[in-house]
């Protein structure tokens, strides 16, 4: 145990043990250190780890599927802003098989009922009191995943409710954090996909600088009222995309994720197909009767890749004026798509004509 000094003018504080306090001595010198320390070069974020998951391989199973992004950021002062991700074509979840929530009642004391429950989260962040030489790191918060009340055009939508979180005295508590994502179906290149965006993601809580540098969410193959996740019907390599960006770089860091479906060759496929022509109103020669189409799939069987209808020989085809666009007519034209506004008639079709 050191002494304090016994000089007739004290140099430092003493307490009742004679220990100097260090406490203010160490805030300053840290301060003096952050003053001192070179200023960081620009801002970088890197998606350096981009997983998609299912429980299993199967072809049309419903398993529950697991996302996965971390991201490596160069400041302690920057944050993860948006995460996007972009599911392999044919992997679908169900919205229609569990409860809605309103983003209100997401917030409520109350909160979202469990039937609507969708799936789970597991987030890790970095907490920077006296960076960069005191911080909390691999702090896990938990959370829920919900299926909320779609917005406008959008499909489907989630939200994401992280729990509070207790941090070792005397730091305050985390409260708990809501986000949400609008879900769309985009075509790409190989297909169309299941996107969303959670964007504008929290910087700081209770005052304190929060750094979130990983995110686990995992949607379950089965919710409150059936299935949930499918997996795509296609057996072959089938690729998520995966991108993120901060507040300081706007920019996206991109990474993919593979993924292999097996066992198409167990999978039925039996699909029904019904077609009518003409209508009460429409039987004299020259009327114009309406002709439609049905076709009809098990859910649980593989998926349909592409369908044909055979038209017979009808003279002139006309189309509803309520399509803005068909395709017509498979010969005779230089183009395979026209749009039509006022249900102006075709050129007859040939008998036989397979109808994409």
């Amino acid at each position: 145990m050191r002494s304090c000094s016994r000089r007739g003018a004290p140099t430092r504080a003493c307490t009742g043990t004679g220990r100097a306090n260090r406490w203010l001595e160490l805030a300053l010198a840290t301060a003096l250190l952050c003053l001192l320390a070179p200023a960081s070069a620009s801002a970088a974020v890197t998606l350096d780890q981009f997983t998609v998951t299912p429980g299993s391989t199967q072809a049309g199973s419903h398993p529950d599927v697991t996302i996965f992004q971390r991201a490596a950021l160069s400041s302690a002062d920057d944050d993860v802003r948006d995460t996007f991700v972009r599911l392999a074509p044919g992997l679908l979840g169900n919205p229609q098989n569990a409860a809605v929530c309103t983003s209100a009642t997401l917030r409520s004391d109350a909160g979202c009922p469990a039937a609507a429950k969708v799936g789970t989260v597991q987030v890790t962040a970095t907490i920077h009191l006296l960076p960069p030489l005191v911080s909390l790191e691999d702090q896990v918060i938990d959370g829920t995943v919900y299926n909320l009340k779609p917005t406008g055009v959008e499909p489907a939508r989630l939200g994401l409710k992280l729990e509070p979180r207790v941090l070792p005295a005397p730091l305050p508590g985390l409260p708990a954090v809501y986000l949400e994502s609008p879900v769309y179906l985009r075509p790409g290149a190989d297909g169309i996909g299941l996107e969303s965006v959670f964007a504008d993601q929290p910087r700081e809580q209770s005052g304190l600088n929060v750094q979130i540098t990983s995110v686990r969410l995992t949607f379950l193959g089965k919710a409150s009222k059936g299935t949930f996740m499918r997996m795509p019907t296609s057996c072959g390599p089938l690729t998520s995309i995966g991108r993120v960006n901060s507040y300081e770089m706007p920019t996206f860091s991109e990474k993919t994720s593979v993924f292999t479906p097996t066992g198409c060759d167990s999978l039925g496929f039996s699909p029904t197909a019904e077609g009518a022509l003409g209508s009460p109103s429409a039987t004299r020669k020259g009327s114009l009767p309406p002709l439609t189409t049905t076709l009809e799939f098990d859910p649980e069987e593989a998926a349909l890749k592409t369908a044909q209808v055979t038209l017979p020989p009808l003279g002139v085809v006309v189309l509803d004026p309520a399509m803005s666009s068909v395709r017509g007519p498979p010969s005779g034209s230089t183009s395979l798509v026209r749009t039509l506004t006022d249900g102006t008639a075709l050129p007859a079709w040939p008998a036989g004509t397979a109808v994409p």
